[in-house]
């Protein structure tokens, strides 16, 4: 790696000139006409010696250019005493052809293989309609997932239903009291804004979305919603590609990863 060569040449430099060994950070500069990579490792020196920054780097910078390997272009000092350090065209040559040659395994390591790890991702209210939005979540959920599993880690991916709790009790509520049908998204998203205006202005309806809430769908003289209202919605989030894993089957998994790690 280019950074670990930049890194041992440093420290032979203060060695050769006897300075002391300090930590220092070498990084990319904000601006590219700064050069490729900058080091604040003369500032940090300048506080260990009492000596001023600037005169320090460059007096290093004058061995660093004597000594310099062929993979460097040139270095330079800026402001109160940073060095910057410019690369020569082959090294990104050589950097783009070994990720050429690796193709689509490039990257992939074992830094977390002794980790086990769930993402949970995609929870949109199922009893809304599904819209663009909502895949914000499933982009980003994914991604980490993806690069967690690249680094070696046994990754599960879960979804909170979300089927259960005071906003799909307010759907019910409205379906129960209306009689309505739901055959399509379109129709339990409707029930779902208008159980929640009823449930803000109507006391008795609300006090019945609390009482379906608790009854977990088990309504006394009601029928609760079927599994074929359940399906539709369901279909609507799988023909967008959706995860959907129940929290029976999240906690399933969580306590089965906990145990393997445990053993």
């Amino acid at each position: 790696m280019v950074l670990s060569k930049i890194q041992n040449f440093i420290k032979s430099t203060l060695k050769e000139l006897a300075l002391p060994q300090v930590d220092f950070v070498i990084e990319h500069p904000a601006q590219m006409e700064f050069g490729d990579y900058a080091t604040n490792m003369a500032l940090v020196l300048a506080k260990e010696t009492n000596k001023n920054p600037k005169e320090l780097a460059e007096k290093i910078v004058e061995l660093l250019v004597k000594n310099k390997p062929d993979f460097i272009e040139s270095l330079s000092v800026a402001g109160p005493g940073f060095i910057n350090i410019k690369l020569k065209d082959f090294v990104f040559i050589e950097a783009l052809e070994g990720i050429l040659d690796e193709g689509d395994e490039y990257g992939k390591n074992k830094n977390l293989s002794s980790q086990k790890i769930i993402v949970e991702y995609t929870d949109p209210n199922p009893f809304k309609e599904f819209h663009i939005g909502h895949t914000m979540s499933n982009a980003i959920g994914e991604s980490i997932a993806r690069i967690t599993e690249w680094n070696g880690a046994e990754v599960k991916r879960a979804c909170y239903q979300g089927d259960k709790g005071i906003h799909v009790a307010r759907a019910v509520a409205h379906k129960i009291k209306t009689g309505v049908e739901w055959k399509s998204a379109k129709a339990v998203a409707l029930s779902y804004a208008e159980g929640s205006k009823l449930y803000e202005s109507d006391e008795n309806f609300k006090e019945f979305v609390v009482e379906v809430n608790l009854s977990d769908g088990q309504v006394i003289g009601c029928t609760p919603i079927g599994i074929d209202q359940r399906e539709v919605l369901l279909g609507s989030y799988r023909l967008h590609g959706c995860h959907l894993l129940s929290s029976r089957m999240l906690k399933k998994s969580a306590s089965s990863t906990l145990k393997n790690s445990k053993g």
